[in-house]
């Protein structure tokens, strides 16, 4: 699916890859999309910030994979996951989490010139 969307494509050029999905835990590096599309920004050393609606188990083997620069989690709670109100929440997320995102490539483009 990946190469029929072009995605590597994106990625080369970018300066930022945000990936996600509903549950982020030890699933997500076993073939998730998540992980491949952070597989496929590290091989152009492009940072790669995750959302999730939560944080399952396991999560922490997402953390230390190197794959993820960043993940953040839109609901707090462990255990019960409302999708309507990650989704509902997750714009305010971005919001919070994107100023320091855009300094730390700001600052990097600044250090290539």
């Amino acid at each position: 699916m990946l190469q029929e969307i072009h995605l590597e494509e994106a990625v080369r050029t970018a300066d930022l890859v945000i990936t996600g999905e509903g549950r982020m835990d030890a699933q997500t590096l076993m073939g998730k999309t998540p992980a491949g599309v952070a597989r496929l920004a590290k091989k152009y050393a492009v940072p790669v910030i995750a959302y999730a609606g939560c944080f399952g188990d396991g999560i922490e083997q997402c953390t230390e994979s190197g794959l993820f620069d960043r993940v953040y989690a839109v609901t707090e709670q462990e255990g019960a996951f409302d999708p309507q109100m990650a989704v509902r929440d997750l714009g305010q997320k971005v919001r919070e989490t994107m100023s320091e995102w855009i300094h730390m490539i700001d600052t990097k483009k600044g250090a290539n010139e």
